[in-house]
């Protein structure tokens, strides 16, 4: 019924126009694509050094895939996963975590942006296997703070990591694992980070800011016209 009523919508990635534009086939109004922004408090911090964790952040269910990144940790012995956000850790997933990892994990159950960066700043890298998203702002606040990102090639992914992200076709524990072993390298590490801030220097809040004001410009008029 909003969707009807309204004069305009605004989508967070061309993914979502795209699921826009199927489910409301005559919809006359005005369609734009205007995509998050990062915030500035995501940022490299000079003193730390990189750890072997690696971090995964959001919901833990369904499509996620939060699954597929525990089997691909239980194979990588040298590396810890860090899960932040989302629910809290229930009994059953407290136990099947410690049963293939024995140990190896943390949950951050609520954290802010500033210790979400801290947490960006040690890690390895960020796996974001989701099978679908309609933007995916954790892979450009990773990136931001100079963390590598290993997500899913699919939705609005792509669009949200650019040629910045170790894209991981299959979303098998396999191509997971190898994508994670793959940033052992200090070269190829090295590259993803650069990229990886250029991508989220992109992309900024005040950006979205100055197109959303100038869209709600445009509706407002032709409605007056």
């Amino acid at each position: 019924a909003a969707i009807a009523h309204s004069a305009g919508v605004i989508c967070i990635s061309n993914n979502t126009l795209k699921d826009f534009r199927h489910y409301y086939p005559n919809f006359s109004g005005a369609v734009v694509v205007i995509p998050h922004g990062v915030s500035e408090e995501f940022h490299p911090i000079s003193d730390i050094t990189p750890s072997r964790s690696v971090v995964f952040v959001g919901k833990r269910d369904g499509y996620k895939n939060f699954a597929v990144l525990l089997e691909a940790m239980a194979s990588l012995t040298q590396y810890r996963l860090e899960t932040v956000g989302g629910e809290p850790l229930s009994t059953y997933e407290h136990q099947r975590i410690q049963r293939k990892l024995r140990g190896r994990y943390h949950h951050h159950e609520k954290v802010d942006n500033k210790i979400l960066n801290l947490v960006y700043n040690h890690a390895h890298c960020l796996v974001y296997p989701s099978r679908y998203e309609g933007f995916g702002l954790p892979i450009l606040e990773a990136m931001a703070a100079g963390c590598p990102v290993v997500a899913g090639a699919n939705s609005a992914l792509r669009e949200a990591g650019g040629p910045a992200a170790i894209y991981a076709a299959t979303l098998s524990s396999e191509e997971i694992a190898e994508s994670i072993i793959l940033l052992d390298n200090p070269q190829a590490r090295g590259r993803y980070v650069s990229m990886g801030r250029e991508q989220a220097a992109s992309h900024r809040w005040e950006a979205t800011q100055s197109r959303t004001v100038r869209f709600y410009e445009e509706v407002l008029s032709r409605a007056v016209n």
